[in-house]
């Protein structure tokens, strides 16, 4: 809705999107993360412990992954 109001058409915007380095990591993060939670659960894992929930909280926290992709941008400019 930003990127379609600040240029003016949602093709405009949308270009704008699959152009931004840091709006594809975010993208991804979003809908890999789900696809590999639902992979490990059907490949048999099973978080029955707290170490294992803890284990399962930190691999699916990818929240970092766009900020630094951004700084990495930023670093080669």
């Amino acid at each position: 809705m930003y990127l379609k109001r600040i240029e003016g058409t949602w093709s405009a915007g949308i270009e704008r999107y699959i152009h931004h380095p840091v709006m594809l990591t975010s993208i991804a993060v979003i809908l890999l993360v789900p696809l590999g939670l639902l992979s490990a659960r059907i490949l048999g894992f099973s978080p029955t412990i707290q170490t294992f929930t803890a284990f399962e909280t930190i691999v699916a926290n990818l929240c970092w992954l766009p900020p630094v992709v951004g700084w990495m941008v930023q670093r080669k400019k």
